[in-house]
């Protein structure tokens, strides 16, 4: 990665990498139609309980964080895939893909870049409390299938928004591990 990319460009590097690997997915959770966004939901709540686990032992191995990043992947993925199972088969991943992008510029330029802002300041557990929020909204919706009381948000946006908070939370590690690293490289 070289540092004079921006977040969005890196963003749409990360979302982009995801659609093969998402489509992989999609066709095998489409042999089983019966309750697609209902197994959806539940990994997001796996994987977001595995997220956990690496965050709350403390440890800073190498292959902890990898665990770590493998588990955003998996969220990211699931967010697409409840997203595209929603919208239809028609839709490419690309163009979920791009609408992300899209998305992240327009709320980056509403809101500045307070998803950063917040890691800096409260650490991992700030990205954690948006996407836990995003799957609790999933959960009341899909799984104990509440009535929506916010009309603004779909159950369709807030796949798409847990996809993009778990993209950008890989777009953080990876933009302060590049630069510590470049860091390192001067103090050589």
């Amino acid at each position: 990665m070289n540092l004079k990319m921006d977040k969005v460009e890196i963003f749409s590097i990360r979302a982009h990498a995801l659609t093969e690997l998402c489509e992989e997915e999609y066709k095998v959770i489409r042999t089983f139609p019966e309750h697609v966004l209902e197994r959806l939901v539940r990994l997001s709540d796996y994987y977001l309980d595995e997220i956990d686990k690496y965050l709350l032992s403390g440890e800073s191995s190498e292959d902890v964080a990898l665990k770590y990043m493998n588990g955003m992947v998996k969220l990211a993925q699931v967010g697409m895939i409840g997203y595209r199972s929603l919208l239809g088969d028609d839709i490419p991943f690309t163009r979920i893909a791009n609408q992300m992008v899209d998305t992240y510029k327009r709320k980056n330029a509403d809101y500045g870049d307070s998803f950063s802002e917040s890691l800096d300041r409260y650490g991992a557990v700030a990205a954690h409390v948006r996407i836990s929020d995003k799957i609790n909204r999933l959960r009341s919706l899909v799984v104990r299938k509440q009535t929506a009381q916010v009309k603004d948000e779909s159950i369709a946006d807030t796949f798409l928004d847990l996809a993009c908070y778990a993209i950008m939370r890989l777009v953080y590690i990876e933009m302060k591990s590049e630069i510590i690293e470049e860091e390192k490289e001067e103090e050589e």
